[in-house]
């Protein structure tokens, strides 16, 4: 008996098969043997946010929060303000600021420069032994996408930030503050995002040199099927097998008797059939996760009402070759889905009401589908 209550309180099926898979990789003697280290799941997890836009959106926000709290602070706390004079935190502190950031930017120029040359080299390392699974490899390993995504975009936020566009907006309505403390916190962001950065130039350097050795690339190899292909493997087989089994137990004993209810998953037994829920997708999705807890409080419910229904009409008539009502979800995990799709259906038994829908539609979770997929 599957226990959903395991993937939290909604019954998350992902956060389920997360769990298992993090078990069963921890008593792998070979994922035990090829771990990677606190510091480079650092690296691999702030990296792998990947893209240019990600970072700065994630920039952004911090920085709008920033301005913000300048905002409540002049406007609502100037008590907090510390009794320091205007020159000595603005004129002097200003140069400061500019000087240190030309001296970022002149910094994120040379790591974009080293990794543009390494990336040419091992590529084509990689191209004469026609292996394109080293080439993933050495891609992951070294955070080599990551890397120049970060890198780029502080480079291009260090350029917007030379006019400091959210404190000349601020002293344009003259709603700042006269202490710079938070064009100081947004340096200090810089210059840690900047440290991080040149940390994964130097992980990327030492894999750059690891990878053309083979016997480096054999433990990489190892290392890299251990936590990132298998789990990926087990992962999806995990999820496939709840996915299939989410229809257990969701009327108890009760369910096996003739005349109950019953819920299918990922199948469509076609007509004669009643649509409950259908959902017009403007681009590609799929089905990512199901939190079963709130499709089963939705369903139980649904069972109870049709119970009382049947109880009370002495006319009823057994739908379904006496297997009682039926009711089915055609998404597939990972299947895409566009347009109008009807996704929930029934035949037999009564209407859905509109909270046992609700329940229903925020069990199921699409995302779109991204183009790599």
């Amino acid at each position: 008996m599957i226990n959903w209550k395991d993937g939290g309180w909604t019954g998350s099926l992902n956060r389920l098969a997360r769990k298992e898979v993090r078990n069963q990789i921890r008593s792998n003697p070979t994922a035990r043997r090829s771990r990677y280290s606190a510091s480079l799941k650092f690296l691999l997890g702030f990296f792998s946010i990947g893209t240019f836009g990600r970072y700065i959106k994630y920039y952004i926000a911090v920085y709008l929060g920033f301005v913000i709290s300048e905002v409540a602070i002049s406007l609502y706390f100037p008590h907090w303000l510390p009794g320091i004079s205007k020159a000595i935190w603005s004129r002097e502190l200003s140069q400061q600021l500019s000087g240190l950031s030309s001296h970022f930017i002149t910094a994120q120029v040379g790591v974009l420069g080293v990794i543009s040359l390494a990336l040419a080299l091992v590529t084509i390392l990689a191209q004469r032994e026609r292996s394109s699974t080293d080439v993933r490899l050495y891609y992951f390993e070294s955070c080599a996408f990551g890397v120049i995504a970060s890198s780029v975009a502080l480079l291009a936020v260090m350029c917007a930030q030379l006019v400091w566009p959210g404190q000349l907006v601020l002293d344009y309505f003259n709603v700042g503050i006269e202490l710079q403390v938070f064009e100081l916190s947004i340096a200090g962001i810089h210059l840690v995002w900047l440290l991080v950065n040149l940390t994964g130039l130097a992980h990327f350097i030492a894999t750059t040199l690891e990878f053309v050795q083979h016997s480096s690339r054999e433990r990489m190899r190892e290392r890299y099927t251990a936590h990132v292909v298998l789990p990926k493997v087990f992962l999806n087989r995990i999820r496939e097998h709840l996915y299939a089994s989410a229809s257990n137990g969701v009327f108890g004993d009760a369910s096996n008797k003739s005349g109950q209810p019953s819920v299918m998953f990922g199948f469509d037994i076609g007509a004669p059939n009643l649509v409950e829920i259908e959902t017009d997708f403007s681009s590609q999705v799929v089905l990512s996760d199901l939190r079963v807890v709130l499709l089963h409080w939705a369903l139980r419910n649904w069972e109870k009402r049709c119970q009382k229904a049947s109880s009370n009409n002495s006319n009823h008539q057994t739908d379904f070759f006496d297997q009682g009502p039926v009711i089915w979800f055609t998404p597939r995990l990972e299947v895409p889905l566009q347009g109008r799709v009807e996704w929930c259906c029934r035949r037999g038994g009564i209407p859905l009401n509109r909270f046992e829908k609700f329940l229903i539609q925020r069990a199921f979770r699409f995302r779109r589908k991204s183009e790599d997929e």
